[in-house]
């Protein structure tokens, strides 16, 4: 892996690289990284990721109210009334 300091001239602007570089500021500390741009078709996500199925998992809940009362649901909080606080 090569590390890499970037000017503020830089910054911004996305450039195909051939190996995974370190990004670091300039007083030496890892920011992230770039990692190489890979040519060809794009691939689709993995079958097995959920995440990507969404749409298919999805199904009715019978609350009319959830978007607008997610935190009461998820952690407790005070129920919202008319969902648009």
């Amino acid at each position: 892996m090569t590390a890499v300091t970037l000017s503020d001239e830089v910054v911004g602007k996305l450039r195909p690289c051939a190996e995974q570089a370190e990004l670091r500021d300039s007083a030496g500390h890892l920011i992230g990284y770039f990692m190489p741009i890979k040519r060809g078709a794009p691939q689709g996500p993995p079958p097995s990721d959920a995440v990507y199925r969404l749409d298919e998992l999805a199904m009715p809940t019978g609350v009319s109210d959830l978007a607008s009362n997610i935190d009461h649901y998820l952690y407790g909080d005070s129920r919202r009334v008319g969902g648009d606080e």
